[in-house]
């Protein structure tokens, strides 16, 4: 098979504050496209940051987030490499599992319950300080914002940011199945402002628990939350 042809690593250069984040979303982007395909072999972080003319830590830091996903395979010795597919957890095989009758909205709610609590106690206990950066940036966009999609955006993001603050790939994707089973009770046109005031105040709590790194806190301020939002959805008639 014939080799792949070198890539301009220095398309991916970028100034954003976050220079990681950006980095991150654009290899993962080359990766679910198959610009980079199983196999693959970034530069090493020191000659990749040179590249791209960026710090090391940047890189490292993109790396990182993207073996989190289990997108990339970090070894000693080895480098990184892009993860063979079929090791990776993918939300979209998962979800085909289970037709959408089998995942009711109030089984989704119980699985939640079940779930997300202990993560969050999880989350407070390894957080670093850049993952309270980003929950508190984005419970920041979720207060200014005024668009009930995007306020829907950003409760997931929320979410999923928790998940990675455990720093455990398995329990972020687990995260990832629970937001895509949920789609059709955040999408309807029923998110009204009283639900949306109550679920930004509730997420305040969580962060709060996280950043002050207090697991109990943060698991249940996540279970009071959880609870609150199923009984918001019998109030409007999205579940028994």
């Amino acid at each position: 098979m014939p080799a792949n042809p070198p890539l301009d690593w220095t398309a991916l250069a970028t100034r954003p504050v976050h220079v990681s984040d950006s980095l991150s979303a654009k290899l993962e982007q080359m990766i679910v496209r198959g610009e980079l395909p199983q196999g693959s072999r970034l530069p090493p972080e020191r000659e990749f940051a040179a590249q791209l003319g960026v710090s090391r830590a940047s890189v490292r830091e993109a790396l990182r987030e993207l073996e989190l996903k289990g997108m990339v395979d970090r070894r000693p010795g080895r480098g990184t490499t892009v993860a063979d597919a079929s090791r990776m957890l993918h939300t979209g095989s998962l979800l085909a599992v289970m037709s959408e009758i089998e995942r009711t909205v109030s089984e989704v709610m119980d699985l939640r319950a079940a779930l997300e609590p202990p993560i969050a106690g999880r989350a407070a206990s390894r957080a670093t300080p850049r993952d309270v950066e980003r929950l508190t940036a984005i419970h920041a966009a979720m207060r200014a914002t005024r668009s009930p999609a995007r306020a829907v955006e950003l409760d997931v993001d929320f979410h999923q940011e928790i998940g990675r603050a455990t720093h455990n790939p398995l329990l972020v994707k687990l995260v990832e199945v629970t937001s895509e089973w949920m789609a059709p009770s955040r999408n309807r046109p029923l998110q009204s402002r009283r639900r949306r005031s109550r679920s930004l105040a509730a997420h305040g709590r969580i962060l709060d628990a996280i950043a002050a790194h207090d697991p109990d806190a943060a698991a249940a301020a996540m279970a009071d939350h959880i609870a609150d939002v199923n009984q918001l959805l019998v109030d409007e008639g999205l579940r028994p």
